[in-house]
């Protein structure tokens, strides 16, 4: 995969980006088999997971391991800016989408300590549209940084 070149933060970068999507994606299904148990600790993974590759991001960033792309001119303009540039925007967003969706989860966990009916109704529907959306986004996210790192370190 990644040459003796590439340096060791982009590629531990790139198998925590990759753990990130398989857990994610497994934390979808299991929402999906209604197993929201396992849905619950893989989300929080998920999110764990996100947190380890933005340290380890901004470690890289601080000792200034740039990578510039070495492709043709054509590609780098047309291909690989623009899904760096969705993959960066969606990552900021997916990062304050993610934390309002876990604080809006946790606080109604509180709820249940209480006595009151627990993802019942009209936040049980919050919740899923409001996840379908943060899933979707962060999926494509976790996807743009896999393809950048493929064309950074692998194809070019």
């Amino acid at each position: 995969m990644a040459t003796e070149t590439t340096p060791i933060l982009a590629t531990t970068g790139f198998f925590t980006i990759a753990a990130g999507l398989l857990v994610l994606l497994i934390g979808y299904q299991q929402a999906k088999s209604r197993n929201f148990k396992n849905h619950k600790y893989l989300m929080l993974g998920a999110t764990a997971i996100n947190g380890a590759f933005l340290i380890q991001y901004i470690t890289r960033f601080l000792m200034r391991e740039e990578t510039r792309f070495s492709g043709p001119t054509f590609v780098r303009d047309f291909i690989y800016l623009p899904i760096l540039v969705v993959h960066i925007t969606l990552a900021v967003v997916t990062i304050f989408l993610v934390l309002i969706h876990l604080k809006r989860t946790l606080s109604h966990e509180q709820q249940k300590e209480s006595g009151e009916p627990f993802f019942q109704g009209e936040y049980r529907q919050d919740h899923r549209s409001f996840g379908l959306i943060t899933f979707r986004l962060w999926a494509i996210s976790f996807v743009g940084g896999i393809i950048v790192f493929l064309m950074l370190y692998v194809l070019y």
